[in-house]
């Protein structure tokens, strides 16, 4: 099965290489709910504060998909990132969850721990 929405989490993770947070702000409703542990932004300017955080402190970001789950207007991604934040290396295993709606990030939930 395709996926319908794993294109947003695509362009989602690629701000934290090409560092264009206005362009992120393209994937995300104007009622946009971003949610980590630590971090519960919501409105209009929720992805671009989410963003803005740490996107320049990122070097050498990879991002491993392991699982998608899909179901109608929601998909959940298990990854593992590689990267450097601030020069340290880090390597991190996670969840996102992703509802959507009109092909748009509505919601957006992180759960990560570093390995």
């Amino acid at each position: 099965m395709k996926s319908k929405y794993l294109e947003l989490f695509d362009n989602f993770c690629a701000v934290r290489v090409d560092k264009d947070v206005e362009k992120v702000m393209t994937l995300f409703t104007n009622d946009a709910e971003v949610r980590e542990p630590g971090v519960d932004l919501r409105g209009k300017n929720a992805p671009r504060e989410f963003v803005a955080r740490g996107a320049s402190k990122y070097e050498d970001y990879v991002v491993e998909k392991l699982n998608v789950f899909e179901k109608e207007d929601r998909i959940a991604i298990e990854w593992r990132n590689r990267f450097k934040y601030e020069r340290k290396s880090n390597d991190v295993l996670g969840v996102t969850v992703i509802r959507v709606r009109d092909g748009k990030i509505r919601r957006m939930n992180e759960y990560a721990c570093t390995l």
